[in-house]
This record gives C-alpha cells, structure tokens and sequence, in this order.
C-alpha cells in the first residue's frame, strides 16, 4: 500500500493497526529544533497526564511515525546533502501536518466505526441524544480523509515539497465548516454524555464493551469525541511551525501566512464556560495592523463580548456572521478617544463616541489596533 510506505513503515509492521491520534504528541508542538537527525531519532516523548484528567489515561506519547529526513527515499536519493538545515526543518514540518492527519483520521474512523455506528449503543439512547453525542462527526471524517488525500498526492509527487499551505488555505477557506458546527455542539454533547452515564446502566456498560476493543486502544469514548476541537487547535501551531521555517522574503512564506489566516478562523463559540455579556454594531473607521493603517471608510461590524473573548464580525444576514478577528480578553484593552473632527454619524443613528480597540496578540498572533465609531455599546 502506498501510503505505507510513504510514512516510512516497515513490510513487517504494515498489518497492524496505525497509531491513534492520542497516542502522539506533534514535533512541531515543541518549541525545541532538532539540530541533527541523530536527535530526531533518539527523541523520546515523556508520558504526561492527560489534559482531562484522570478519566483519560494514555500510556505513552509518542512521534507521529517517523520523520520526513527518516524515510527511505529520502535517503536513498540524497536529498539531505543537498538541501539547507533550515529547509530540511521545514520538510519536517509539512511532512509532520500529514502524518499527524493520517493518525488523526484513523482515529476519527474508529469513533465513527466503532462507536457512531454502533447499532448496540444506539438502542441504549434517543435519537436526539444520539445526535448530540456524535454530532456531524461523519463529515469531520470525510473532511479528514479528503485533506489528507490531497496532502498525500502532494508529497507523493515530489520528495522534496515545494509546499502545503495551499493546500490547507484551500479546504481551510472552503471544506473546514463542519468543524464548526461540531465544535459548537460541545457543551450539548458533554451534557449529553454525562447525562447517559449517570442515568442509562444499560449505556454504560455497552459503552465499557466496545471501549474494551482492540482498537479502541484501551482508550474512553470521549478521548475519541474531543478530537476535532484538539485538531483545530494543533493546526495552525503545526503551520506556524513550517511558516517560521520558511524564508520571510519568498511566495511561500505569503502562502503560509495566508493558510494560517485561514485555519485560525474555526472557533468553538459555544462552551459551558463561556456566555454572552454584550453585543451591538459599530462603524469601523481605522485599523491599524503591523504599523499599516487601513481606513474602514465607515464600515459595518458587528461585536459580541463574551466574559473570555471578543468577536469582531460582520453581519452576512440576519443569523449569520463571519468572523474578522477575535482576541481574549486579556490581550484586549478598550478606551473612549476624543477627536476634534468626529465622523459623521450613520443615516438613522444618533452621533456616538470612538473607541481604540487593541488586540494585543489577535487569532493570528498580531497585534492589531481598531478606531471604531460607537452608538450600540
């Protein structure tokens, strides 16, 4: 099988079961560089707890199967004497993005094999509740799979990739809304779970059964159900990392800074922890971002304040938003400005104040400034 062989595995070893993606902990998650591909391999990952808790023990951590400098071709071909340090880093990166999505897609089939399609925990539940435990898991899935296939054609056509941030700003911009709509069904999934297991014995020990599984790895349903909100997270650190290894002067490092534009954007609004404190409209007259100012020309947004972050928007329709930016909090500060020559005020609106917004550190990492005409907030 060509994907095997792709991620380096030996003939020997390519009947068993790839490694789930809570069993791997992402190079590029780590502030270290590995200098030498003697660190690469002699790289060990410690066992740390798990995020959750004790409810959710994972044995060890380990790489995403080996490392692009490992793979036989690569050697074979003597890639490695012809290339810079800094451009072998950044192989390491791409190649890391799709051996991380193999496993996290392996991962997803099994919750959706094993425990979605189950027809023996189905019976143990509503429909309803069904729903909100698995969600649109389905079409995380086919997202998963469709993004690695084409992160896979990419790499099998050249050794040496020119890049992948194409390829990810692409399903990013227009495939990736699905994990939106699972990660805002977080908090009716975690009630729903927690609903089942404290009330349904009958699915309680169904779920025990299956999670009993080989291929479940030992592992609890729910270390299976937070994974996309963990991808959406790990995904744009892992393409930051190949964007810090790429040359700031070259397209590619543009293509980089625009995927990840791209994939910061999915964001689980919907939480336990977190609810609405104040939203409205306001006019946005000025934005400044890395010393560059822009001038809003009176443009709409839309602003909701919730008691952890802020969300600038503009308004689609009625119900639908698209997010501009968003900050936490902590890395906002807000203050009212004076201007000798206000704008003029929007037609049926009364004159309001200004605002200076500034993001400290945005959903890119930047810091930004925003001059903003207010009547609503």
């Amino acid at each position: 099988m060509e994907l095997l062989a792709m991620l380096g595995i030996p003939q020997a070893e390519r009947s068993q079961e790839p490694r789930l993606y809570q069993e791997i902990r992402e190079r590029g998650l780590n502030s270290v560089s590995h200098e030498s591909d003697e660190d690469l391999r002699e790289e060990s990952i410690p066992e740390e707890p798990s995020p959750l808790g004790a409810a959710i023990v994972v044995q060890s951590y380990r790489p995403a199967q080996v490392t692009w400098s490992q793979l036989p071709e690569v050697l074979e071909a003597g890639i490695l004497q012809r290339i810079c340090p800094e451009e072998r880093k950044r192989q390491e990166a791409m190649f890391e993005i799709i051996t991380s999505e193999y496993s996290y897609m392996h991962s997803l089939s099994v919750l959706v094999g094993h425990f979605m399609r189950s027809e023996e925990l189905k019976e143990t539940m509503t429909q309803t509740e069904h729903h909100h435990l698995f969600s649109n898991i389905g079409d995380i899935l086919t997202v998963s799979t469709s993004f690695f296939e084409d992160l896979e054609k990419r790499h099998q056509e050249n050794l040496l990739m020119p890049d992948i941030s194409d390829i990810v700003e692409e399903h990013a911009s227009n495939h990736f809304n699905p994990y939106i709509s699972y990660c805002s069904n977080e908090v009716y999934q975690q009630r729903t779970l927690d609903k089942l297991l404290t009330t349904n014995p009958l699915f309680k020990e169904t779920l025990k059964q299956i999670e009993r599984k080989p291929e479940c790895g030992g592992l609890p349903m729910i270390s299976f159900l937070i994974l996309p909100m963990q991808r959406v997270t790990r995904l744009p650190l892992l393409l930051d990392t190949v964007r810090q290894q790429t040359n700031a002067h070259t397209a590619a490092y543009g293509a980089a800074t625009r995927a990840l534009k791209a994939i910061s954007k999915p964001f689980p609004l919907i939480s336990a922890s977190r609810w609405l404190r104040k939203r409205g409209e306001l006019h946005l007259l000025l934005s400044e971002e890395a010393g560059i100012f822009r001038r809003g020309a009176g443009r709409l947004c839309y602003l909701f304040l919730f008691n952890d972050v802020l969300i600038i928007t503009k308004k689609k329709s009625e119900e639908n938003y698209t997010v501009m930016n968003y900050a936490t909090l902590d890395q906002v500060t807000v203050e009212k400005v004076e201007s000798p020559d206000p704008p003029s005020p929007a037609p049926g609106k009364a004159g309001g104040h200004l605002l200076r917004v500034v993001l400290e550190k945005d959903s890119e990492g930047r810091r930004e400034e925003i001059l903003l005409s207010a009547e609503t907030l």
